[in-house]
């Protein structure tokens, strides 16, 4: 996936700026690792009470399958997203299949996947002609009206909004000052078209 920042040309101009993003690797290897152990769980609960041949099987498969992915993990590799989804719905499956304590870890894994696919989501700020979007964790949306300044200046960008709430981010590459000039220009006429500018 390209890190470039981008500028779409479309009846209103929009601005993709990604961001630099904390090395939250550590994070992310603890989230698969608690998706894979539930998951395995879920695989030995299953085998164990229903003691089905077929479900046997597929629950033996399906810890194989496990066992790699926490190898792959214990060896420092990310594991595919693609794993992780297949892993985590066969997993809830599994415990939906109980009662009680089941549902519950079933509803612990799929937090949990929320939690991974969160943290593996690319930060960017997006300015458009509706307004900024900042896109982390949690996403915000700010339209034009809302906010005092839009500002890029060396790769740092300020946002203030009107409720004296003041977000700085980083941008995760190196942006040319024509290109800051450009989306200061972009913000400056937004603002300034909306009774914003200060």
């Amino acid at each position: 996936m390209s890190n470039k920042a981008t500028h779409i040309s479309s009846t209103s101009h929009s601005y993709n700026i990604p961001l630099k993003q904390k090395d939250n690797a550590r994070v992310v290897d603890t989230a698969s690792l608690l998706i894979l152990l539930t998951a395995l769980i879920a695989g030995l609960s299953i085998a164990v009470h229903l003691q089905n041949v077929i479900v046997i099987i597929f629950s033996s498969l399906f810890i194989l399958v496990i066992l790699w992915c926490l190898y792959r993990v214990f060896k420092g590799r990310s594991l595919p997203l693609i794993f992780v989804v297949i892993i985590t719905i066969t997993a809830c499956y599994f415990f939906l299949q109980g009662t009680g304590l089941g549902m519950f870890m079933g509803a612990m894994l799929a937090l949990t996947f929320w939690f991974y696919v969160r943290l593996k989501k690319r930060h960017t700020v997006i300015i458009s002609g509706n307004g900024v979007t900042v896109q982390t964790f949690f996403s915000a949306v700010y339209t034009w009206p809302q906010l005092m300044n839009v500002v890029i200046k060396d790769d740092l960008i300020t946002i203030d909004t009107k409720r004296n709430k003041l977000i700085q981010k980083e941008a995760g590459e190196d942006l040319t000052t024509e290109y800051e000039a450009e989306i200061n220009e972009f913000c400056g006429l937004k603002l300034k078209t909306t009774g914003s500018a200060n």
